[in-house]
């Protein structure tokens, strides 16, 4: 699964669900503070309209100011419903679900996994959700503490605590690994998760201990959380020639070292150096060649803090069609970072060139 938020779909995670990935949209953030998603936002080609204050819970959040562009923001609809109804209408095949809904679809399962957590360490729980919306301070010191307070989404539909992070990864770890019966499950990561996920270790390691026990579940569960954040090939198929000329454009710079360093390899003495001259001269023309690619390909290289990327809005805005190329969902994931990496340089070196 990957776990993208509500709000404004950029191209990694339209890769993903294109190619049928279960995408669990989180649906709990603060607009103004999810520098990813930009909830409380609408973009369109690259740019950004402001809808709502982006002070609310995603959930609770509703338009307050109807967008000029995408017609379904309008004034008192709730927000996630006007970006979830995009994401579905833009890629009507993709399997999408919300947070909430999910929880809500496993609601017993998920209860029993958090009363078991609760009474060993209530102290996890750190945050409530007024029925307008703010996220305030809570405190729990038992499971019967909790009850009183509420769930939200599952034992309350408008307030109630939230669960934390850790809580969020281990639900979906335990009950993805039952719905497959499998004790191996895999996460897709995007730019952050695999940042902070080290630091939750330890307390997930504890926390499954206790649910383990009192739900006699396997002695070890192992998540494999994949960072996807830089396959990125794709976005509107009027780029696509831009797109494809930077996957040709490293692949023959690939090919190409390795064709120069066989001919190095196999030189004699006496031919050695117009060898490696020639060489340096090829590989300077490829490399010219990547550089131009990386500069035409601008789609590729958004910036999500800023809110300049393709989205699910340009899609059914405008009746855009969403092109992948290929090798990004067929090449190993170490390959696509290393274009993405080389490419991101060459684009720097053209910038600093032409300054």
């Amino acid at each position: 699964m990957k776990t993208p938020h509500v709000g404004n779909v950029y191209t990694n995670n339209l890769i993903m669900a294109d190619a049928g990935v279960h995408m669990n949209f989180y649906d709990r953030t603060i607009g103004a503070r999810d520098r990813n998603f930009h909830p409380h936002q609408v973009i369109v080609s690259g740019t950004p309209e402001l809808v709502t204050c982006g002070t609310k819970l995603t959930t609770h959040a509703r338009v307050q100011r109807a967008s000029c562009r995408i017609g379904s923001f309008t004034e008192g609809r709730l927000v996630t419903e006007c970006h979830m109804e995009a994401m579905r209408n833009a890629m009507p095949h993709a399997d999408c679900v919300t947070y909430t809904d999910y929880l809500r679809s496993h609601a017993d399962f998920v209860l029993a996994i958090l009363e078991s957590v609760t009474r060993e360490d209530s102290s996890v729980w750190e945050f409530q959700v007024t029925p307008e919306g703010d996220r305030v301070p809570c405190r729990v010191t038992s499971w019967d503490d909790l009850l009183t307070l509420r769930i939200y989404g599952l034992t309350n539909d408008t307030c109630g605590a939230v669960l934390p992070n850790v809580l969020n990864i281990l639900v979906d770890t335990i009950v993805e690994a039952q719905a497959t019966g499998h004790a191996e499950v895999y996460h897709l990561s995007g730019p952050d998760m695999v940042r902070y996920i080290d630091r939750l270790l330890g307390k997930f390691k504890t926390l499954y201990a206790y649910v383990r026990k009192a739900l006699a579940l396997p002695e070890t569960l192992t998540l494999n959380l994949v960072p996807v954040a830089n396959i990125r090939l794709a976005g509107d198929a009027m780029h696509q020639a831009e797109i494809n000329e930077l996957v040709e454009a490293w692949l023959g710079l690939g090919q190409g070292n390795k064709e120069r360093a066989q001919r190095i390899k196999g030189a004699s003495d006496d031919s050695r150096k117009a060898i490696i001259a020639a060489c340096v001269g090829e590989k300077d023309r490829d490399l010219l060649r990547l550089r131009r690619a990386a500069v035409s390909a601008e789609p590729v290289f958004y910036d999500i803090a800023r809110a300049n990327c393709f989205t699910q809005h340009d899609i059914v805005s405008g009746g855009r069609t969403f092109f992948t190329h290929p090798w990004a969902l067929e090449a190993p994931i170490k390959d696509i970072d290393l274009l993405i990496a080389e490419a991101t340089r060459q684009r720097e070196f053209a910038a600093r060139f032409s300054s």
